[in-house]
């Protein structure tokens, strides 16, 4: 499998092209997210969650995909830099009210 054999990227493209034609197999939506996050792929991997959670009816698993999500959108936030563009800005332009309005 290439997923062992550390191409992890191209066993991530692979996985993609097969999800295009079985977007409801759960198992290989959770196999991929999982590759997604092994590689840095943050944003990938939290896409694939949430369409995992969409099938998903079992509540644990649902609680369990919600706590990624929670994880991983905090994760897209670090590594966005979101707060210290708003400050930045604010820097240039004190009381700039887009940045202002962004941060409350």
């Amino acid at each position: 499998m290439l997923a062992e054999r550390e191409d992890v990227d191209r066993a991530i493209d692979i996985y993609r092209t097969v999800l295009a034609d079985r977007a409801d197999d759960i198992e290989l939506l959770r196999r991929t997210a999982e590759l997604c996050e092994q590689a840095g792929r943050v944003s990938e991997a939290l896409g694939l969650r949430l369409s995992e959670l969409s099938l998903v009816e079992d509540v644990d698993r649902r609680l369990a995909l919600r706590l990624d999500h929670a994880r991983l959108t905090g994760e897209l936030e670090a590594q966005g830099g979101r707060v210290a563009s708003l400050l930045a800005n604010l820097d240039d332009r004190p009381g700039h009210e887009p940045s202002i309005e962004q941060l409350t």
